[in-house]
């Protein structure tokens, strides 16, 4: 590997730049997303995002246009790869799938499975997460907002199945009934987190709701 990465920087600049920004672009694009990509998922997409890369540096090198050095010109290009790898994860991917729904071309999307849709959509918010153990026992988290600056918080589905929680509420095999998790130590010493194996989740219920819009948030329609 160490041989291939010699012979890399060896390559004329625009190549090297090409690849490297487009890299970073995909990585930003699918980041959390890419542990059912293959090998030519991760080549062509390199190249995608690395060609608008390379596109902007011989944009803004140009004595007719622009005629900036070749290190602004660089760090433009790996901006524009960034960019448009961080507007294709944030609205792009979403954007286009309901496009080819609209037009009848597929109903279908790129996941692998239904847990790896989890947190696929920025705009949507888990408000309330329930599990159910293999065991019987059932763990509750009643307002995962309490947690959303903890590390891993408020919650986190692992690409393996498995998952990491802050359990506010048991309900234990024998009971009915929920019981308040002491958190009496929390102030000083933080939250509790629960790490669940995939082999002893049988089920997963949760809340969910939809962010408000950026240019709500923003209050830009008062403005206009």
């Amino acid at each position: 590997m160490f041989e291939t990465a010699i012979k890399l920087t060896e390559l004329p600049w625009a190549t090297v730049l090409t690849l490297a920004a487009g890299y970073c672009g995909y990585f930003v694009a699918h980041v959390g997303a890419r542990s059912h990509h293959q090998t030519a998922d991760v080549v062509f997409g390199t190249l995608a995002f690395g060609f608008w890369g390379l596109f902007a540096y011989q944009y803004f090198q140009a004595p007719d246009r622009l005629n900036l050095g070749p290190v602004p010109a660089s760090v433009s290009g790996f901006a524009v790869s960034i960019g448009l790898g961080g507007a294709w994860s944030g609205f792009g991917r979403r954007w286009f799938d309901r496009f080819l729904r609209r037009i009848g071309v597929t109903l279908r999307d790129d996941c692998p499975s239904a847990w790896a849709a989890l947190g696929r959509d920025p705009n949507v918010v888990m408000t309330q997460l329930t599990v159910k153990l293999s065991c019987g026992d059932i763990y509750l988290t009643d307002d995962l907002s309490r947690f959303k600056d903890m590390p891993n918080g408020p919650c986190t589905f692992g690409g393996a199945g498995d998952m990491i929680m802050f359990v506010t509420h048991v309900c234990y095999a024998d009971s009915e009934v929920f019981e308040g998790v002491d958190m009496s130590a929390a102030e000083k010493l933080g939250y509790e987190a629960t790490y669940i194996p995939k082999e002893q989740i049988a089920r997963v219920e949760f809340r969910q709701t939809r962010r408000a819009s950026l240019l709500r948030r923003a209050n830009w329609r008062r403005i206009m």
